[in-house]
């Protein structure tokens, strides 16, 4: 019982937690790529931003915002589990 209550009061911060986390592990791959040469999204954006190519920058903008948002929306669900004093309204 303890167990239960205590880990549904724990599990909140690190919730929280994971949707910012979001953001810093696209972040991530972005130097990860960069730095160990290998090929993907984060170097591809490196290289658009050196070119100049406008359209790919904005995409990986756009993509890396809807991620974001569905995360904190995923977020936001997974707190009226954790906590039955937050409703979704």
């Amino acid at each position: 019982m303890i167990c239960r209550l205590g880990l549904r009061a724990a599990l909140i911060p690190v919730t929280t937690q994971l949707g910012v986390d979001v953001a810093t592990l696209i972040s991530g791959a972005v130097v990860t790529e960069t730095v160990f040469n290998l090929g993907g999204v984060g170097q591809s954006t490196v290289h658009a931003v050196v070119r100049g190519n406008l359209f790919f920058i904005l995409a990986v903008v756009i993509l890396t915002a809807v991620a974001v948002v569905v995360a904190n929306i995923v977020v936001d669900v997974a707190y009226s589990f954790l906590d039955p004093c937050v409703r979704l309204t």
